[in-house]
């Protein structure tokens, strides 16, 4: 944190961390030049980043916040959501490439791998991904998507696979749709621990060639 005196010899700090954060993570896996690749004209796509995940990663304030000090808010937030369009539309080959670093880097140990998805909920009607559906933070009055993750168990622990979906789609459809994707990033013989209400007929359609234990509500799914 960097402190300085104003001219009543008061106190003011400053935030730095999301900023240091996000370039000691730039450094060693190289997100300046995987993102930025991705878009050619207009303000660095690396930069509008950098800008959203050092802010995001002090305080979990909305982008509409985070740039209400700007002098440019209004170009700077239409800048926002087109890097976020455009990370979306290139978020696999993206994450593979940060991902392959990561692997070489912490070597985080991905035997055991746990699974889960939740809801979040819209207040407007401009996403096509918004429907009504089951609410895990309780509001059933508002469309919703669903956000599906996984990560391995043992630190360093870090994102294996993410994926957001429909927010009237059943956490086992959901799981389904990404189950193929994820046994390609885990190594043969890791263990998966969906942490999802399943019935077996529904696991056993999942998973096909691997094995399927159930104990309560807790599933376990062995790549063979």
């Amino acid at each position: 944190m960097n402190y300085e005196n104003n001219v009543e010899n008061s106190i003011k700090a400053f935030r730095v961390g999301g900023l240091e954060l996000f370039q000691r993570f730039d450094k060693k896996l190289e997100l300046s030049e995987i993102i930025g690749k991705h878009k050619t004209k207009g303000a660095p796509l690396d930069e509008i980043v950098r800008i959203l995940i050092s802010e995001l990663a002090v305080e979990q304030a909305c982008q509409n916040g985070m740039l209400e000090s700007s002098s440019k808010k209004e170009n700077m937030l239409q800048a926002s959501y087109r890097a976020l369009g455009i990370l979306g539309e290139n978020d696999e080959e993206i994450y593979a490439e940060i991902f392959d670093h990561v692997k070489k880097i912490y070597h985080p140990d991905l035997s055991i791998a746990y699974n889960d998805t939740t809801s979040t909920f819209f207040s407007g009607n401009n996403c096509s991904l918004a429907k009504h559906g089951h609410s895990k933070d309780h509001r059933p009055d508002k469309p919703q998507i669903t956000i599906g993750l996984t990560t391995n168990a043992k630190e360093p622990v870090v994102p294996i696979m993410s994926s957001v979906a429909e927010g009237n789609k059943r956490d086992v459809t959901h799981f389904e749709e990404g189950f193929e994707k994820l046994k390609q990033r885990l190594p043969k013989g890791a263990l998966l621990l969906p942490l999802l209400q399943m019935e077996q007929r529904e696991l056993r359609s999942i998973a096909k060639s691997t094995i399927v234990l159930m104990l309560k509500s807790l599933t376990l799914v062995v790549q063979t």
